[in-house]
């Protein structure tokens, strides 16, 4: 961490090149720790690209996935949209789909773009929200819903969320 820190707080544009090879690498030769710190230290200093964040949204391991998904979101919203969005619909881990309802309840939805709506960001929340056995899934997604309905209600009464989803249809 004092590595990463230093590299941040210098704003070390020459690491730039290997952090990208690290982040992007995924193979089983590469420690997922290692790629983690690498696409949380080019976020850090606003050197993530999407084509690095794309590389490692193939990862093996879900946590990978995760920061890949929040660092190319972060980096360039737009273009990133309609690569999350496939993720997404792939995806079978709970942390990946904890940590995307997370990120849309503390941003928002994206814009629309490259033919991924805002309404089919919705519609995927609801599906996780209602359709998925996992708690903390559910609860993820409800949040983010709440979010998005910006009714100012604080509960995650199902009727309540659900009474807003049925109100804009």
């Amino acid at each position: 961490l004092t590595a990463q820190r230093l590299l941040v707080e210098r704003n070390d544009a020459a690491a730039v090149s290997l952090l990208r090879q690290l982040a992007a690498r995924g193979s089983a030769l590469t420690n997922p720790l290692a790629q983690l710190h690498a696409l949380w230290t080019l976020d850090g200093l606003n050197a993530t690209d999407l084509k690095t964040c794309m590389a490692a949204l193939d990862s093996a391991d879900e946590r990978v996935r995760a920061a890949a998904m929040r660092t190319c979101t972060a980096a360039d919203p737009q273009a990133a949209n309609a690569v999350v969005w496939e993720l997404l619909r792939r995806e079978d881990s709970d942390y990946v789909r904890i940590a995307m309802a997370r990120m849309l309840q503390e941003r928002g939805l994206p814009q629309e773009s490259n033919g991924v709506t805002r309404e089919m960001w919705l519609e995927h929340l609801y599906g996780q929200a209602t359709g998925t056995a996992e708690d903390a899934v559910r609860v993820a997604a409800m949040m983010a819903l709440s979010a998005q309905a910006q009714a100012g209600f604080q509960s995650l009464r199902e009727e309540d969320w659900q009474a807003w989803w049925l109100a804009r249809k």
